[in-house]
């Protein structure tokens, strides 16, 4: 799931990830107006779009397709990548092997120059909204655009560009996030510590930490050794600790509730929500957890009878299940709509649908 679950127990590395990450997934929206959104869905194996009635207002026939961003979506046919309008209709033509979202009115696309099978593309530009290359691929990898800059690496190490592409941090570290808030996790060698850097590239926070995340509220999660164990907390903008390292585990702090890994009697981690004063809010019971939105949290129960079929469902800030365990996947909740998924682990098949805040489908899972 796009909001990641910083687990337990490990040292964890993170991997910069490519982006040619299908955004249809739990982040797929886009603006119509100032009123409504479309979600891409799929009927007889093509793509089309819904709005948040479920009511089909682009037909599939699209061989996969991702989210509205800036007003265009990409989508594929034929194993090309092209972007279409609110309407439906292209605006730029299916002719790229990879193509990613809009921001600011460039987008990233790419081109294969290897015979690599598992690679969609070699190297990466960036398009104009008329389907103009503006920025050559010279890129092996680069992140969306986020408060204005974009990952990026030419060779081993990454470094930020601006929206003009002017490199303005060197590619100087092994990994690094994107920015939130003002600040990056980053770090200069491997096996070294993380800190976080500002927009000029600079650590502002002292590299200290075996794992990080991104900000958000203010605070961030980060892997601390503490007594000769490796704990979660979270820091402020200072580097101070809010929340102390004695967590097994901790995600992303939104809407003033904080999910973090407990190691309970029984010596077994399960996740609950606490507050700032670290007060238990809702009891750790969970097997995973997901941040708040919009007042619902994603959480999975665990199946006493069949822990391998432990399934997802959403729960209120009372620690109330409010729409009941279902789902192999469940995504965040965004104006009213989220995206779920049902797995078939035997055939590998996979399904998605979305529901309201009351647990309805407005698509049913196909």
């Amino acid at each position: 799931m796009k909001n990641i679950l910083l687990f337990i127990l490990c040292f964890i590395v993170f991997i910069n990830i490519s982006a040619c990450e299908n955004i249809s997934t739990m982040e797929g929206k886009c603006s119509i107006n100032e009123d409504s959104v479309l979600y891409p869905v799929i009927k007889n194996n093509k793509y089309g779009y819904i709005d948040s009635n479920g009511n089909l207002k682009i037909e599939p026939q699209f061989d996969s397709a991702q989210g509205f961003y800036d007003g265009l979506a990409v989508v594929y046919e034929d194993g090309l990548a092209g972007y279409i309008n609110k309407n439906g209709q292209y605006v730029i033509k299916p002719q790229f092997t990879y193509a990613g979202r809009f921001f600011n009115g460039i987008a990233p696309y790419g081109v294969k120059t290897d015979n690599h099978p598992r690679r969609p593309f070699s190297l990466q530009g960036f398009i104009n909204k008329s389907g103009d290359v503006i920025k050559e691929p010279t890129y092996k990898y680069l992140s969306y655009f986020s408060e204005g800059l974009a990952q990026v690496t030419t060779g081993d190490r990454y470094g930020y560009i601006d929206t003009e592409f002017n490199m303005v941090i060197e590619e100087k570290f092994v990994s690094s996030g994107d920015f939130h808030e003002g600040l990056a996790f980053a770090r200069v060698n491997d096996l070294e510590p993380y800190g976080y850097i500002d927009t000029t590239g600079e650590f502002v926070i002292e590299p200290l930490f075996f794992s990080a995340w991104n900000f958000s509220n203010g605070l961030a999660p980060v892997m601390y050794r503490k007594e000769q164990e490796l704990f979660w907390g979270y820091i402020n903008r200072e580097g101070e600790f809010v929340i102390q390292p004695k967590y097994y585990g901790a995600i992303e702090y939104t809407e003033g509730l904080f999910g973090v890994g407990i190691k309970c009697d029984d010596g077994v981690t399960r996740f609950g929500y606490i507050d700032i004063n670290e007060k238990i809010v809702i009891e750790p019971v969970f097997e995973e957890v997901e941040p708040f939105s919009e007042g619902l949290a994603a959480v999975k129960l665990p199946d006493s009878k069949n822990p391998e079929q432990s399934k997802w469902g959403y729960i209120n800030k009372d620690g109330e299940v409010v729409i009941q365990p279902a789902y192999d996947e469940a995504g965040l909740f965004k104006d009213g709509i989220a995206i779920v998924r049902l797995a078939n682990y035997k055939t590998g098949l996979i399904k998605e649908g979305y529901i309201n805040k009351e647990g309805e489908y407005i698509w049913e899972p196909s």
